[in-house]
């Protein structure tokens, strides 16, 4: 069940409206109103948790009314924010969980229930990944794998089947991690973020 058990005990007896994206959240006198195409929801206080990357994008992807303060925006502006893409390669063998001390890849094998090897990019190397289609992805990786264990005897069968994860141009993340590149204030940037806007 991996992490999915968590996510349902998580939303066990939880309203979710799905296929309802957030557009705007205005802060009032009276609390907040979050507005959907669908609904508007009103209540005391609205918890936003929302990907970093989702807020770099500004009023584009979700609105505030009133805007953010000019010290969230500046945190927000601070903050790094990349994409870590994963590429799975579910093969016909468990063979494959004998890769799993190489660089950046590592085996799903005991815990998918069959032979699935994961192999993570990141940075430029995952803005690339978003660009080609699953079987290219594969393709470069499988070269990679056959280039390391194929010299040493062990043969890198075929994948059976091949996903790859595209955070970056998901609407509802832009991204799959945050930084703290130079200039930006530390924890306290984190902070700001978190802090009651009324």
């Amino acid at each position: 069940g991996c992490n999915g058990r968590w996510v349902r005990e998580l939303c066990r007896e939880l309203p979710i409206f799905y296929g309802s994206p957030v557009r705007e959240v205005r802060h009032c006198a009276t609390g907040v109103e979050v507005q959907t195409e669908q609904h508007c929801f009103r209540g005391d206080a609205a918890v936003v948790t929302v990907p970093l990357g989702v807020l770099k994008r500004g009023d584009a992807a979700l609105r505030f009314v009133p805007p953010l303060t000019e010290r969230k925006a500046g945190a927000i502006g601070r903050l790094g924010f990349g994409s870590m893409n994963k590429v799975g390669a579910r093969c016909a063998a468990p063979r494959c969980a004998a890769l799993r001390h190489a660089f950046l890849f590592y085996s799903y094998t005991h815990i998918s229930g069959g032979a699935l090897l994961i192999a993570l990019c990141s940075g430029e190397a995952a803005e690339r990944l978003e660009q080609r289609f699953a079987g290219e992805a594969a393709g470069r990786v499988m070269r990679v794998l056959r280039a390391i264990y194929e010299r040493r005897g062990v043969e890198v069968p075929p994948p059976l089947q091949v996903v790859t994860t595209r955070w970056g141009s998901d609407p509802m993340a832009y991204g799959a991690y945050s930084s703290m590149p130079v200039g930006t204030q530390g924890g306290a940037d984190y902070d700001t973020l978190a802090e009651s806007v009324g």
